[in-house]
């Protein structure tokens, strides 16, 4: 969290009025400049299930999703933005979803957009996808198809992620989802609901928001050499993390994100992978 006093009670009261109770919140406040901390502090005292944490210094939202992963040990986990909500319902049934489906990596729900008053927009049809049963399709996809990432703000299993190195890089989200996609599909309930806030003007940059560093510029590239070394900790988890899947994730990654020109139409790479044998 970093200066979100306009939201953030709003975000804890969800957390607090959820239909389940065997759950904690940790509040991980990135030094805020405005009275969220205050807000936070207040609340938190009133509620053995919270814990707020300040931190002496922004160090960005990269240094904030590692802090709460790491400094927390339950057997599922999600990440929560302060500025955004979930329906009362939504604990309790993505857990549910996870409990019983061990074939689920991530366990999300309907995803509606609303703007600064809270106001719905709709269900936000970008942050769907309907990846393959086969996971080696499925990790193809994620790297072909992701764009609108706000299935990362979903409940998942934490030893999916035990080997995950955090990285301050643009993308980052991507990398992560990508991982979680290899060890399971995506499962949404629409009977319950994350909303995510909307903001016609954003005060700060994507990369000042990632790195809680002004001027910092994005690097897709950095992003493309976090997803390789990925691949190589998946390996002990049967990626087949050879130099031609490497160098086609790549290739596609740098169509994707960097402009660069593909010599072969993308399906073709695409085939190419799904046939490799490791």
């Amino acid at each position: 969290m970093f200066n979100e006093e306009s939201y953030v009670l709003e975000t804890l009261s969800c957390l607090a009025g959820q239909s389940s109770s065997d759950f904690s919140v940790l509040v991980s406040d990135n030094a805020s400049s405005d009275k969220s901390g205050e807000i936070c502090a207040d609340y938190c005292s009133q509620d053995p299930r919270f814990l707020y944490v300040r931190h002496k210094t922004n160090r960005g939202a990269s240094f904030n999703f590692e802090y709460c992963f790491k400094s927390t040990d339950s057997q599922y986990f999600m990440w929560l933005g302060a500025h955004d909500t979930i329906s009362s319902n939504y604990i309790k049934r993505t857990c549910s979803v996870l409990d019983r489906q061990g074939n689920i990596s991530i366990s999300s729900s309907r995803i509606v957009a609303v703007d600064e008053t809270s106001t719905e927009l709709g269900e936000n049809q970008i942050a769907y996808y309907d990846f393959s049963e086969n996971r080696r399709s499925r990790y193809l996809q994620s790297v072909r198809w992701l764009s609108d990432c706000t299935i990362v703000n979903s409940m998942f299993r934490r030893e999916h992620l035990n080997t995950f190195g955090f990285k301050p890089v643009v993308g980052a989200d991507h990398v992560l989802i990508g991982r979680l996609l290899w060890f399971g599909n995506v499962h949404y309930d629409k009977a319950c609901t994350y909303y995510r806030r909307m903001f016609s003007i954003r005060s700060s940059t994507m990369m000042a928001r990632v790195t809680g560093k002004v001027g910092t510029q994005p690097n897709y590239e950095d992003m493309i050499r976090f997803q390789l070394e990925d691949i190589g900790k998946l390996k002990d988890y049967g990626m087949p993390a050879n130099f031609l899947i490497r160098y086609v994730i790549a290739k596609i990654l740098r169509a994707r994100f960097c402009g660069s020109y593909l010599s072969r139409p993308l399906s073709m790479f695409e085939r190419i992978l799904r046939l490799r044998r490791n």
